[in-house]
C-alpha cells in the first residue's frame, strides 16, 4: 500500500510586487490585462467599451471601441419588453429618450 503523504504546512501568499506604473484613460473599471510576448504591448480592457493598447512607456497608443449592435436605436415607446430586456438593449448601444411635452411660450397670444 501506498504510504499517507506527511502533513503540509500551509503556505502563506507571495508579497504583491511593487506597484511601477498606474496609467489612467478608461472611464469605468478595467476587466482583463493582456501582455504582447515581448512585453513591450499591453492591452486593457474596460467595461467602459474600450479596449486600450499602451507602450512599456506608459503612454496609451490607441482606443478602440467595442462594436455594439444596436447603437443609435430608439426605443422610445417601445412595448411589450420588460424593464430588463431594454436595461439589456441600452447597454448594446439603444436610446430611450424621456417624452418630451411642447410648451407654449408664455408671451404668445392666444385667438
Amino acid at each position: 500500500s501506498i504510504p499517507p503523504a506527511p502533513p503540509t504546512a500551509p503556505t502563506s501568499p507571495s508579497p504583491a510586487p511593487p506597484l511601477l506604473q498606474t496609467l489612467h484613460g478608461h472611464q469605468n473599471w478595467v476587466r482583463f490585462l493582456a501582455y504582447s510576448p515581448d512585453g513591450k504591448l499591453l492591452a486593457s480592457c474596460s467595461q467602459d467599451g474600450t479596449v486600450k493598447l499602451w507602450n512599456e512607456f506608459a503612454t496609451c497608443l490607441e482606443t478602440l471601441r467595442v462594436q455594439r449592435p444596436y447603437e443609435g436605436a430608439n426605443i422610445t415607446g417601445v412595448t411589450g419588453l420588460t424593464t430588463a430586456q431594454k436595461d439589456t438593449l441600452k447597454l448594446l448601444g439603444a436610446i430611450e429618450s424621456p417624452t418630451h411635452v411642447i410648451v407654449p411660450p408664455q408671451n404668445a397670444s392666444r385667438s
